[in-house]
């Protein structure tokens, strides 16, 4: 496969993959142009109360019909401060394997997602309000890898290879973090090929403090956006552990096109199995960003990047690899 970044004058943003992460057209980002032509595996509280509403229904009581108001769920949106309804409720273990046609059986255990229909923000409040032990016990244990057979060595390796070609002209000027990097693949793979890596991972990790690991001219994080309870302070840290031209290159699928208010919640990615519990449309995951200080470009539609000033040898490696494609 020939795995690389390319360029072209493009504007405007792209849209989103299909099933299996092909990139049907290019993302764009202003006075920046890339393009991903191919890549592997995604280059891999919120209190809920009860809100009336004017709708009633009728209830028969014996003879007698009586109207009695709606309430559906409601839950503030993270995002954008809007109040978000709920969309439907799955089985916690509705899980992305089903994908490759791997359905588990219910654990008899529903979990809500509510969308914002303001900024398009999908969540789950729930299981937002977990905490780690929580986590452990229902999403991050030893039958992870049955729902996320991919984590463990194909992405992380994978996603290292397509670095080292794509950035790895640049290496010793970059000081690089893969932040949410579980074991550390990505980054041993990258130091075994000369680059100055580090993994920091907060739910490996819980004893590293953010502001003991300085800053970074480059950060990954592939496939974390959507674990995380708090996508605000997951930004705060982001921002914190960037330097002021570095760059952040995340993964997270955004949902346009695949999440509707007037559909039941049957999109693969969609997950609580998996640990997807915060669903970014293309709006919302600017809005987050930009709320926070950082400008927001996209590849395609999985692959994004935040910065407030692009670098030069960013900027470089497109460059090359359009020259590389033509």
């Amino acid at each position: 496969m020939n795995e690389s970044f390319g360029k072209e004058n493009l504007h405007g943003m792209g849209q989103a993959t299909d099933g299996n992460d092909v990139v049907h057209t290019a993302a764009k980002i202003p006075n920046y142009a890339a393009r991903l032509s191919s890549s592997p595996h995604s280059i891999n509280v919120h209190g809920i109360k009860l809100a009336s509403v004017d709708s009633v229904v009728p209830i028969r009581n014996g003879s007698a019909v009586s109207n009695v108001p709606v309430t559906p769920k409601t839950a503030p949106c993270q995002v954008c401060g809007h109040t978000a309804v709920l969309l439907d409720t799955v089985d916690l273990n509705k899980s992305c394997e089903e994908l490759r046609g791997v359905k588990l059986s219910p654990s008899g255990m529903l979990i809500d997602y509510f969308l914002c229909d303001h900024c398009g923000f999908c969540f789950a409040p729930e299981m937002q309000a977990w905490g780690f032990d929580e986590f452990e016990k229902r999403i991050y244990n030893q039958e992870y890898g049955m729902v996320d057979p991919d984590y463990k060595f194909f992405r992380p390796d994978s996603n290292a290879k397509l670095l080292n070609k794509t950035f790895g002209f640049c290496k010793e000027k970059i000081r690089h973090l893969d932040y949410g990097g579980g074991s550390g693949l990505l980054s041993k793979t990258l130091r075994e090929n000369g680059w100055t890596s580090e993994t920091f991972d907060p739910f490996v990790d819980r004893e590293k403090l953010i502001d003991d690991l300085g800053q970074f001219d480059f950060i990954t994080a592939f496939e974390v956006f959507e674990h995380v309870p708090d996508v605000g302070a997951l930004v705060d840290n982001l921002k914190k552990l960037c330097k002021p031209e570095g760059v952040i290159l995340f993964s997270t699928i955004l949902s346009d096109g695949n999440i509707f208010r007037s559909q039941k919640l049957t999109w693969w990615y969609a997950s609580p199995r998996n640990g997807h519990i915060s669903i970014f449309s293309r709006k919302s995951l600017e809005q987050t960003l930009v709320g926070h200080g950082l400008q927001y470009g996209a590849l395609n539609g999985s692959i994004h990047v935040a910065y407030t000033q692009l670098p030069e040898w960013f900027d470089r490696a497109f460059q090359s690899n359009q020259g590389q494609t033509e």
